[in-house]
């Protein structure tokens, strides 16, 4: 069943689904139980003291279960139309906590693009980034890609699949310490902004400003600071 398909099945069958409220406005429904250490509420909680209300305006419900497609993509998350589908496999409150501030971002970047993207500020910190990576992989044996990829900022399933399968996250994490917040930010301008988006948010801020100021700064203002 795809997104769509399992939001309206979801919905209609609400009765037998717990239901939660994140700004007295957002339907959490939680199709499969979360671990018994993680309490819905405490995320409900945590989310209303450090996300702006206003940067969720875009979103309507966020669904948690075992859905097909999470997993055939091997991913955790996913925000598309209003709807944030998320995994209930999750190891902790605090990882938790992440993947929906991560896909908050993604909504943000649907209501504020230009603000976010137009001035090209956070494009050059990122292609900045790409291309000191793209010499610490290559002082490591890995030049399967050549300099061109490294300054596309779109997402490539392949470029990916090859940092995830062939150089391994694990690595990525102790090679680009210091530069991205975490491997996956390296994969695309938009992961990019959301990883540090999540990061200010869910994990250290100052983290964020020390590495990446420019994105730091443009969080700052979409919070009108």
């Amino acid at each position: 069943m795809n997104k769509d398909g399992v939001k309206e099945y979801i919905q209609k069958t609400a009765g037998g689904v717990q239901q939660d409220l994140l700004f007295k406005r957002i339907i959490i429904y939680q199709q499969n139980p979360l671990p018994e250490a993680i309490s819905i509420k405490d995320v409900i909680a945590k989310l209303e003291d450090r996300v702006p209300r206003f940067l969720c305006t875009d979103i309507d419900s966020i669904f948690v279960g075992s859905f097909d497609f999470l997993k055939e993509r091997e991913i955790e998350a996913v925000y598309e139309n209003g709807a944030i589908f998320i995994t209930n496999e999750q190891e902790d409150i605090d990882d938790f906590l992440a993947d929906i501030v991560h896909e908050i971002a993604h909504s943000v970047e649907e209501i504020y693009p230009s603000d976010i993207y137009d001035d090209q500020s956070i494009e050059e910190e990122f292609l900045a980034k790409r291309r000191s990576m793209a010499e610490i992989l290559k002082a490591h044996g890995y030049g399967k890609f050549d300099m061109g990829v490294f300054f596309d900022t779109e997402y490539s399933e392949e470029f990916d699949n090859y940092l995830y399968k062939e150089v391994g996250y694990e690595l990525l994490h102790t090679l680009l310490e210091g530069l991205f917040v975490s491997p996956y930010g390296a994969t695309s301008l938009r992961e990019y902004f959301a990883n540090c988006f999540e990061e200010f948010f869910a994990g250290d801020s100052y983290y964020v400003r020390s590495i990446s100021p420019r994105t730091y700064n443009k969080i700052i203002s979409l919070q009108g600071y």
